[in-house]
């Protein structure tokens, strides 16, 4: 048979559906046949093996280093030649010839000059703040000495205007828009505003409202004088009552209030008290240590742990940056409630560690308050004896707040062993209902110099918390101090920028201590006890940062220059880096210089001279982050520092190495900067967004033959302000931006204009000039580099100012770009001008480059140049399809690359890309990576999330004999205590229900509620940067971008290794690599360079800094001091179901009548 003659080969049969196929014609025999399709696999896998393999053959091999290092300085040749259109050498002879002209001129800073300037400007300021609260603070103490109090007073005789909703003849007449607060005001009145827990018909808050109303007349006094210095005034009183001028609408934003919106709640519900404050509790009493001690017994399970913890938030948010905390908690034992096992400053991050800290305590045992009173007098005497930083604690009060529900001993062995004279008060807070015995608890305030108070709701923990504020005054009042006070920045009154409340005390000298004032006037007991035992409130001004920002010669810095101010904690009150955009809900953290800032032990030196208020000059080098966030470049800082007098504030300027002076210029006409701006053919003009002219007239001007408004026409138009000729301008600025247009109108017909026929062929897209005045001219394509109005934030022009031998290559982000602009380039260099010995930069040059032509570049000059190793086309190029070739800028952003999805890959990080290949880099030493918190921005994430808390407080004035009218109740004191008791649980029961759903994100306008630091969970931004390792200053100076820095390795993969090389291009800050197509499908690497949110540092292990305490006066005891007074005597309302239903008819009955007859 034919397979019988076959050549022995063994035949093969397989099975398709019923029948049976056998190879080399064998007879089928009956056996069980494979199936087809397995044979036909096994036929693939060896046709696909032979594919792979002759693909492998047909592999070039890598190429060596020094074929690499050949295209790199080939490429650099060709890139920086582009660059170089824009004619350096001619645009800095231009420049040159107009220093010889006379009309540019270096101004050398003397930094000791700038800094007395600056401290001079501030200090005027704050005399002029300073003496319109004695005014403000006289006129009050002569206001209340001439008012005889009158127990009887009614709404009807006290005409005031309320900034709240409320009585109609209270409501706010004759507002106007206000250009100094934005909104609505009325300049010849104040408003009124009182808290909803406050009964605005007690005695008391009519005869504040009475005697205050004399303020008017100073408030509207000191405003004529200084209408820029002074947009608002305030007094805060002690009973609640806020006069702030001028009268306006209550908003959010203001005061040290946050929202929080709830789109089915029909009216706002306002907690806001002046009283509850960070600076107003700072103002009328001096610096405290405070111990917060709980009470977790097992009695104390559920609601009554909660408000404790409640509690405990809004004392920590009553602290200040001046004063110090410790927290403990006891049941059986007791021990510290977190890692912060002593005092610590009452920080923003300290804070944060006690709020997290208090979700994991537990009620359990039985209470031992001997061991929990034990346990925190020693942390007094423990932080006394320890070794610790200088200036660490208060020094001053020493306070201990037990939060507790119920005590049947009195520990007396313990406040005789431990505080046998009072020094240390005690205050103490009782949670939950009443049904014990308080008398032990009442016995331990008493006998100790505190406080008692109850707390039933979580509205009436925030109302307790305010308690040791009015006990610790007293001293002040007593002692008759006062001293101006600064506090730590909040949001602006516009609510576009910060401001700090420059605050002052307002002090009884008359007998007006109430609780012993008979109805006739007189007084009950003797007039010590008269004598007034507490500060009467508050007067405050605010003290804009951007005010402060006019003092400090922010144009003299140069561009890399800046100014901060930080007070006697090292904590920020002015930096670049701390701006308004996230609005922190009205409460700025708590930033350390360096925290916002790289820090090194030369930079933490000079912070902490800074806080001793010392003058002084170092040179300090160090890192900066580019306004975009994406790279970092060292530079060398020269700084300049001074106290502001009488304000505990230190200024510190900042001067970059490569700015050794202001530019100055003068003596260019009118008619010439007319010219340039008007000159067509000279390309587009852009200017950055500087104020160089304000008062932008609203109707057109009539320039007619007048230069000068001619060119000032032109600046708005450069500027794209879509508006008319500006009124007022500062000549020094359009000086010098008329000479920038002058000199690059010039270059630009001169020495561009033949170029432009040649540019497409070239590659380029458009050429630049960025001058130092802020005006860029382009030419070509009329697009501006980066695609940035603001040429000093972009990151072309600041890093080739800060680079300035090097030629600086950089991709348009994405979000700089529109969705139909093409890939370009920017290659940029500084225009350096010889000037008295010293390089001068009065202009970044540069060009557009296609993207698509650099990376054709790529694959010709590898392809063309070949590799000597081999013969000419033997090894791999970029070419290549089985080859990867990036072009990297000194972050690790790809400037160019020969992948077929190029288009998305450019302008991109590497590491979003090729995780493998962009670690690979870094474990070679190629990049190294810089990682930072950005401290100054905290977000809110799901992580972060904001915690909700009732709103009910039971703290009210309560007229017992008014309760027993019927008339009472439709009167809007009866609304008062059901809006604040009902309203304020149903408000709670909806927010528990809603928080399990969509709770809508805070807004602008909204719901009034107080919120402490700590019930935001602060979530911080981290970023990771790259840059070329080894360019950080050594003892020689810097490393030179020049660098030879060149590696070939291996990059390892799961199934494979992948060769790469990377060369720097010489006078760049560019990288060339070419590497493997990534062959390995399981690694999934990915470097993250983008901003993302993280948890923050350890806050256990943050370490005090140096700090200066506080240039005021200690106050902790007086002789005369009331001790008696130390117990809440406000009765508490309860009404039933049914009478409440009632009220809420006569009420809703009375509004809708209201409503009708209006």
């Amino acid at each position: 048979m034919a397979g019988n003659q076959n050549s022995g080969k063994r035949d093969k049969c397989c099975q398709t559906g019923s029948s049976v196929v056998c190879t080399n014609y064998a007879p089928y025999t009956g056996q069980k046949m494979a199936p087809c399709g397995r044979l036909a696999g096994w036929a693939l896998l060896a046709l696909t093996a032979a594919v792979i393999l002759s693909e492998a053959a047909a592999k070039r091999p890598f190429p060596q280093l020094r074929d690499v290092r050949e295209w790199a300085r080939v490429l650099a040749t060709d890139l920086k030649a582009m660059v170089d259109t824009a004619k350096f050498d001619e645009l800095s002879t231009a420049y040159a010839n107009e220093v010889q002209a006379g009309r540019l001129s270096l101004q050398t800073i003397n930094g000791t000059q700038l800094i007395e300037t600056s401290t001079n400007k501030m200090a005027s300021s704050i005399a002029v703040r300073t003496k319109a609260l004695k005014s403000l603070s006289e006129a009050a103490e002569a206001a209340v000495a001439n008012h005889n109090y009158n127990q009887s007073i009614k709404v009807a005789d006290v005409p005031y205007y309320s900034a709240m909703d409320g009585i109609p003849e209270h409501r706010l007449p004759g507002l106007a828009d206000d250009k100094w607060l934005g909104g609505q005001t009325n300049r010849t009145n104040s408003s009124i505003h009182i808290p909803v827990n406050i009964y605005e018909q007690d005695a008391h808050v009519l005869n504040v409202i009475a005697w205050s109303s004399h303020l008017d007349s100073v408030f509207i006094d000191n405003w004529q004088q200084n209408q820029e210095t002074l947009p608002w005034q305030a007094f805060a009183s002690q009973t609640g009552v806020f006069r702030m001028y001028p009268a306006r609408p209550m908003q959010p934003h203001r005061f040290g209030s946050r929202t929080l919106t709830i789109a089915d709640v029909p009216r706002r519900f306002d907690e806001f008290d002046a009283r509850m404050t960070q600076w107003y509790q700072q103002t009328i009493s001096s610096p405290k240590d405070m111990l917060i001690l709980l009470d977790t017994s097992g009695s104390v399970e559920g609601r009554s742990l909660s408000l404790m913890k409640h509690t405990t938030w809004f004392l920590l948010d009553r602290l200040t940056e001046d004063d110090y905390v410790a927290t403990g908690y006891f049941n059986a034992y007791a021990q510290a409630v977190s890692c912060l096992s002593s005092f610590v400053q009452a920080t923003t991050h300290n804070k944060e560690v006690i709020h997290k800290s208090l979700d994991n305590l537990e009620a359990a045992d039985q209470a031992n308050y001997y061991a929990g009173l034990e346990y925190a007098f020693k942390i007094f005497n423990n932080f006394e004896m320890e070794d610790r930083f200088e200036n660490q604690g208060a020094e001053c009060n020493k306070v201990i707040v037990l939060v507790t529900e119920n005590a049947e001993l009195y520990p007396e062995a313990v406040f005789q062993k431990y505080n046998p004279d009072r020094n240390i008060r005690v205050f103490v807070i009782v949670v939950g209902e009443p049904i014990h015995d308080w008398s032990v608890l009442q016995k331990m305030a008493c006998d100790n110099r505190g406080y008692f108070s109850t707390v039933r709701s979580d509205g009436a923990a925030r109302e307790a918390s305010g308690d040791f504020g009015q006990v610790l005054s007293r001293p002040v009042a007593l002692e008759n101090s006062k001293e101006v006070t600064f506090s730590k920045i909040f949001m602006s009154e516009k609510g576009d920028d910060f401001e700090v409340y420059v605050s002052y005390p307002v002090i009884n000298t008359t007998m007006d201590n109430p609780p012993y004032i008979a109805n006739d006037g007189s007084c009950k007991l003797d007039d010590s006890a008269c004598a007034n035992q507490a500060v009467l409130g508050v007067v405050s001004v605010p003290w804009p940062v951007k005010e402060m920002r006019k003092s400090l010669p922010l144009r003299e810095l140069g561009h890399g220059g800046y100014a901060f101010i930080i007070n006697n904690n090292g904590f920020v009150v002015l930096h670049p880096h701390l701006t308004p955009e996230d609005a922190f809900y009205s409460k700025p953290p708590t930033i350390d210089l360096l925290d916002i800032e790289f820090t090194n032990p030369d930079k933490e030196a000079m912070r902490n001279k800074m806080v001793k208020l010392e003058t002084g000059r170092d040179v300090i080098n160090t890192l900066h982050k580019t306004h975009d966030h994406n790279y970092i470049d060292e530079v060398q800082m020269t700084y300049h520092y001074g106290p502001v007098k009488g304000t505990g504030f230190s200024i510190g300027l900042g001067i970059p190495q490569y700015h050794p002076g202001s530019l100055d210029v003068s003596g260019v006409s009118y008619q010439e900067g007319f010219r340039a701006f008007e000159s067509n053919s000279a390309g587009k003009l852009v200017l950055t967004p500087l104020f160089y002219c304000s008062n932008y007239s609203s109707s057109p001007h009539n320039c007619q033959d007048n230069l000068r408004c001619k060119v000032r026409e032109k600046i708005a138009d450069a500027h794209h302000l879509g508006q008319n000729a500006p009124e007022h301008c500062d000549e020094k600025m359009i000086q010098h931006v008329m000479l920038d247009a002058v000199v690059t109108a010039s270059h630009a017909t001169n020495q561009w204009q033949s170029l432009a026929p040649q540019f497409q062929s070239q590659g380029i897209d458009s050429l630049f000039i960025s001058g130092a005045s802020g005006l860029t001219r382009v030419l070509h394509d009329g697009e501006t580099p980066f695609h940035h109005g603001d040429s000093f934030t972009a990151t072309y022009f600041t890093r080739s100012l800060s680079n300035k031998d090097v030629y600086m290559f950089h991709t348009p982000r994405e979000e700089d770009m529109e969705p139909s602009d093409p890939l370009n380039i920017v290659g940029a260099k500084a225009v350096k001008v010889p000037v008295q010995g010293q390089d001068v930069l009065p202009a970044v040059a540069g060009a557009n480059i296609n993207a698509d032509k650099v990376s054709d570049k790529m694959k010709d000059i590898s392809e063309i140049r070949g590799c000597q190793t081999y013969t000419p086309t033997s090894c791999m190029t970029c070419a290549d399809m089985d080859a990867e070739c990036f072009l990297l800028d000194d972050g690790g952003f790809v400037i160019a690359t020969t992948r077929d999805d190029s288009q998305d890959v450019i302008g991109t990080f590497l590491g979003d890309r090729d995780g493998s290949l962009m670690m690979s880099l870094l474990q070679h030493e190629v990049y190294e990576r810089v990682e930072s918190y950005d401290f100054a921005h905290p977000v809110d994430d799901d992580a972060c999330a904001l915690l909700q808390k009732d709103s009910a407080a039971p703290r009210l004035y309560v007229p017992i004999a008014e309760m027993l009218r019927l008339g009472w109740w439709t009167t809007s004191v009866a609304w008062g205590y059901l809006r604040y008791y009902v309203y304020g649980s149903l408000m709670s029961a909806w927010l528990s229900v809603a928080g399990g759903q969509n709770v809508p994100t805070p807004t602008p306008t909204s719901i009034y509620t107080e919120d402490p630091d700590e019930l935001r969970h602060h979530c911080v931004a981290k970023q990771t940067q790259y840059r070329f390792f080894g360019d950080f200053a050594t003892n020689d100076g810097f490393r030179p971008w020049s660098s030879s820095k060149e590696i070939k390795r291996d990059v390892p993969n799961c199934n494979c290794t992948r060769e790469f090389a990377a060369v720097r291009l010489p006078d760049t800050n560019l990288l060339f690599v070419i590497a493997d197509e990534n062959c390995g499908t399981c690694n999934t690497t990915r470097l993250a360079q983008s901003q993302f949110f993280d948890v923050g540092p350890d806050l256990c292990a943050y370490q005090p800094r140096f700090r200066r305490r506080p240039k005021r006066s200690c106050h902790k005891q007086h002789q005369q001091e009331d001790t008696t007074q130390c117990m809440s005597g406000s009765p508490t309302l309860y009404i039933s179901t049914g009478l409440l239903a009632v009220v809420l008819t006569l009420q809703l009955l009375n509004y809708r009548f209201q409503a009708t007859i209006m």
